[in-house]
């Protein structure tokens, strides 16, 4: 399901950290599936949280609010 929010939203682009490869590729494969055309896809690295190990994010608690 969350690479259909590409076909919903008719995306040209899409930007994400390189653990939503999957989800961005999927996405392109499903716009094709429903005739548009496939987004691009940039993928960024993850950022270091503030604990300077751990990817950023809430649920880790490393992250600037």
């Amino acid at each position: 399901m969350q690479g259909y929010d590409s076909v919903a939203l008719e995306a040209d682009v899409e930007l994400g950290g390189t653990d939503q490869k999957f989800n961005l590729a999927v996405g392109r494969d499903l716009q094709r599936h429903f005739g548009q055309r496939p987004q691009f896809g940039l993928l960024m690295p993850l950022l270091p949280g503030t604990d300077g190990v751990q990817k950023m994010s809430k649920s880790l608690g490393n992250y600037v609010g």
